[in-house]
């Protein structure tokens, strides 16, 4: 009886991080393709805004963390604000890492803003994945 336990236990744990391997790099991908799109945008249009460049990386990593917490929470079918809220803290913590480590990024009031973004952002799309009805098929 515990085996069967035990099993079911570590079967949901590899189900988890699956789902949030899945999400982390479906947020790293839809976060590169929309960064390349601004970066052609911003060559078109010949101006860079320099002011509101951060902000334009916060949305765009908010939009890449929502689609990652949703995927996420839509494989696990439980508990969205959780799930999709690590996702949104874990990119967090890889985009934190790789800006200290360049040397270009300090910890100010953006990156405080940016925790916050990315972290609800992959929370909202984990609940939004929770609560989408599944397809009604009629047979």
């Amino acid at each position: 009886m515990k085996a069967i336990k035990t099993s079911i236990a570590s079967s949901g744990i590899s189900l988890i991080l699956k789902a949030i391997l899945v999400g982390i790099l479906l947020s790293g991908t839809t976060i590169g393709i929309l960064l390349s799109i601004c970066s052609v945008l911003f060559l078109i249009a010949k101006t860079l805004p320099y002011d509101i460049l951060p902000y334009i990386m916060i949305a765009v990593c908010s939009i890449g963390t929502f689609a990652g917490g949703y995927v996420t929470s839509r494989i696990t079918k439980t508990q969205g604000l959780i799930w999709g809220g690590s996702v949104g803290l874990l990119i967090f913590v890889s985009l934190l890492i790789a800006g200290l480590c360049s040397n270009t990024d300090t910890i100010g009031l953006v990156t405080l803003i940016k925790l916050f973004a990315l972290t609800l952002s992959g929370g909202v799309g984990g609940i939004m994945a929770v609560n989408k009805k599944d397809k009604i098929r009629i047979k």
